[in-house]
C-alpha cells in the first residue's frame, strides 16, 4: 500500500511538471549571433565575444543604469571589456549572491549559479573575481530587441557574463537560464509512462494472488 501511495505522489507530481507551460526568459537578455552556448547568458570559451545588451519585450521599454558584470574564475586574468567604464577593481566572490557582493537586489545569481555554467565549458572555480563595468545612466532596453550593441568581451575560459539594469521600479537582471538543465518533455514524458505502468503491476498484483489461492 505504501508503495502504491508513493507511486501515485510521484506520477502526479511528474504529470504537474510535465504538462505545465514552460518557463519564459526574462525579457532582459545579452543576445550573441556568434555564441554556441546559448544568448540569454554568456559563458566564454576563452576568446573574443561580441553581443548586445537588449530587452525582446514586444511592447515598452526599460530605462535606468545599465552595468555588466564579467565573473573571471579565481586566479584568472583580468577581462578586457569594449563599450562600458570599469568600476573601480576587481572584487572577490567566494559565497553568497552576486547582489550581496554588488549591493544590489539580484534574484537566483547565487555562486552555485555561476559555478554551473563555469562547468559547461570545463571550468569548476571555487570562486570568482568580479569586475563591473557602468554602460552609461538613463540607458533604454526595448521594446522588441532594442537596446545597446557592439559590447565585445574578452575573459578567460569559464567566465561568466551577465547584465542588469537598475531602474526606479527594481533591478532588472539577464536569466542564468544556460546554467540550469531539466528534463527535455519527452524525457519527462517516458518516466511518467514507467510510473504509471509500475502502479497498474502494484494495483494488479493482490487480485492476482487472490485468484490463484
Amino acid at each position: 500500500m505504501k508503495i502504491r501511495l508513493v507511486l501515485m505522489a510521484a506520477v502526479a507530481t511528474l504529470l504537474a511538471v510535465w504538462c505545465a507551460p514552460p518557463a519564459m526568459a526574462d525579457s532582459i537578455q545579452l543576445q550573441c549571433g556568434s555564441c554556441t552556448l546559448g544568448s540569454t547568458s554568456l559563458i566564454s570559451s576563452g576568446t573574443n565575444v561580441q553581443f548586445s545588451f537588449v530587452d525582446v519585450s514586444n511592447s515598452g521599454s526599460i530605462t535606468g543604469n545599465a552595468f555588466i558584470a564579467i565573473l573571471v574564475p579565481t586566479g584568472g586574468a583580468a577581462p578586457s571589456f569594449t563599450g562600458g567604464t570599469l568600476e573601480g577593481t576587481g572584487v572577490s566572490f567566494t559565497s553568497g549572491d552576486l547582489g550581496g557582493l554588488l549591493g544590489e537586489s539580484f534574484m537566483a545569481y547565487t555562486l552555485s549559479n555561476f559555478k554551473s555554467a563555469s562547468a559547461q565549458v570545463g571550468i569548476t572555480p571555487t570562486g570568482y573575481t568580479v569586475y563591473e563595468y557602468s554602460l552609461g545612466t538613463g540607458v533604454t532596453l526595448g521594446p522588441g530587441g532594442a537596446g545597446i550593441t557592439g559590447l565585445t568581451a574578452t575573459a578567460p575560459q569559464g567566465s561568466v557574463i551577465v547584465g542588469f539594469i537598475e531602474t526606479p521600479n527594481g533591478t532588472y537582471q539577464t536569466p542564468l537560464t544556460e546554467s540550469i538543465t531539466v528534463p527535455e518533455p519527452s524525457s519527462l514524458g517516458l518516466l511518467v509512462v514507467g510510473l504509471v505502468g509500475l502502479l497498474g503491476v502494484s494495483m494488479l498484483r493482490p487480485r492476482q494472488e487472490v485468484g490463484s489461492a
